[in-house]
């Protein structure tokens, strides 16, 4: 693990210097969408590029890159929307309520997208 200014490395963990760049269509933006169920489900396109960085071909990662498409939860939307979980909807306008939102709206949670590659 490389840190900026430091050239410490542990090789007992490998350096995570994948690109990956991701499209996210969210229903909940789309007013035909917004009192159905499919405005939790997100679309996502994206490329993904792995062992380009030194540390990670001396390391022998093969070099990948991959596109893909894939079905997210927009779990933003099922936390904080008029949706199933009430109880935190109502605290929305709240720092901490806003702070998650913007959190959620740049990070996909593990385990709540599924994609499908092509090398």
């Amino acid at each position: 693990m490389e840190r900026s200014g430091n050239k410490s490395t542990n090789l007992f963990v490998p350096p995570y210097r994948r690109s990956r760049y991701i499209l996210a269509i969210k229903g909940s933006g789309f007013e035909q969408l917004r009192n159905k169920p499919l405005r939790y489900l997100e679309l996502h396109v994206g490329y993904d590029a792995r062992g380009f960085h030194p540390m990670e071909k001396r390391l022998g990662y093969p070099k990948e890159r991959s596109f893909y498409v894939g079905l997210g939860l927009n779990v933003s939307e099922l936390m904080f929307g008029d949706g199933p979980v009430p109880n935190l909807a109502r605290h929305r306008n709240t720092e901490p309520a806003w702070m998650a939102q913007k959190f959620l709206e740049y990070y996909q949670l593990p385990h709540t997208s599924v994609y499908t590659r092509r090398r």
